[in-house]
């Protein structure tokens, strides 16, 4: 007897899509505040659509905190004895 694997309904995620969009935020909050930014304008700059982007997000505030955290993550240093073993 084989099992089928579960698939989520529809395609699946593009990275690529999701950095352009954290990416595309966080080149606007250099030229305007957060309060100005809507999903609009990030759709808009990243080449898709507001529904591509609630599909990831929920916010404007959500995306700018995953850009946040993707442009310092390999800026702060951890340190290996912190780290969980294996």
């Amino acid at each position: 007897m084989t099992t089928l694997a579960k698939r989520s309904p529809g395609r699946q995620m593009d990275d690529e899509l999701g950095h352009r969009i954290t990416d595309a935020a966080w080149r606007m909050l250099a030229e305007k505040p957060l309060a100005a930014l809507t999903i609009i304008e990030i759709a808009e700059s990243a080449g898709t659509s507001r529904p591509a982007i609630y599909r990831r997000w929920h916010s404007v505030e959500e995306i700018v905190i995953d850009a946040f955290l993707h442009h310092v993550e390999g800026a702060v240093q951890t340190d290996d004895a912190l780290a969980p073993p294996d």
